[in-house]
């Protein structure tokens, strides 16, 4: 069911609580924004931290900073591919 939100003068829009929970988006999640049209996207990103310890470094020390931007990368062109 369609929702009316305001738009802060910053350009910040609330998403509904029940479409936050329907899609588990807590506080400070991540999503991808796309223009469909003339229509916004969101698309949830799951969070980084959720996957700690999936990945093992190859040698140590790990750059996890770079690590962590070319994850969230790859997790972006996923998303929109799925869009």
């Amino acid at each position: 069911m369609p929702s009316i939100v305001s738009i802060t003068q910053q350009g910040q829009v609330t998403i509904p609580k029940n479409y936050r929970d329907q899609l588990n988006i807590k506080k400070n999640s991540k999503a991808v924004v796309e223009q469909k049209g003339n229509s916004l996207v969101v698309t949830p990103i799951e969070d980084f931290f959720a996957l700690r310890g999936s990945i093992k470094p190859i040698s140590m020390p790990e750059n996890f900073k770079r690590m962590r931007k070319a994850f969230i990368k790859h997790l972006t062109k996923n998303a929109m591919k799925n869009i």
